[in-house]
Parts: C-alpha cells; structure tokens; sequence
C-alpha cells in the first residue's frame, strides 16, 4: 500500500472511533448498574433509631451510614383520642386513658 492512498488514510482514522464506543457502553452500563444497586441499598436502609435525636455531623462515618430525614417525627405513634389520664412508671412504662375505651400501655 501507499502512504498517500486514501483507503488506508479512512480506515486509521475511523479504528480509534469504533475502539472507543464499547468502552463508552461498558462504562456507561457499569454506571448505570451502580446506581441501580445504590439506590436499592438506600431505600431498604432503616430509619435512624431516635426521631428526636440530633443526625450526625458530616464527617462523622456515622453520616454515611444514616440516612437523612426530613419529617422523622412522623414516625412516630399518634392517639387520635381525647386523653383524660397519662401515667408514668419510674422504670419506663406508660399509661393512657382515654375517651371511647381507650386504654394504652407503652413498653
């Protein structure tokens, strides 16, 4: 072949193009696989444990294993009752009494 012939000339520069386009699919299906299996990680992860507990600060390793909530107080259990009596006991349990029978004993 010559240096000058213009088939040899298409064929150098069209070789890198092709090369390079299944690299790119390969980098791209890893990427979007890695974000498939990170956001199923995220949304299976439990809630923080204490709704009214400060969140970590962020270079705490505590921070990256925690997820962050906006409305953690939601979580937490309601009475949707008129409450006449709350007890308390010294080692922990709780009482409610309350219109309509209702009666609520915590831990």
């Amino acid at each position: 072949m010559l240096a000058d012939d213009p088939q040899s000339q298409v064929s150098k520069l069209e070789a890198p193009q092709l090369k390079s386009f299944p690299r790119r699919a390969w980098w791209l299906v890893g990427a979007a696989s890695l974000f498939l299996v990170l956001s199923i990680v995220a949304f299976r992860q439990a809630p923080r444990g204490g709704s009214f507990n400060s969140p970590p600060s962020f270079p705490d390793l505590e921070w990256w294993c925690t997820p962050v909530e906006q409305n953690a107080f939601k979580r937490l259990p309601t009475i949707r009752a008129l409450l006449m009596e709350v007890a308390a006991a010294p080692d922990g349990r709780i009482w409610a009494v309350g219109a309509g029978g209702l009666d609520r004993r915590v831990r």
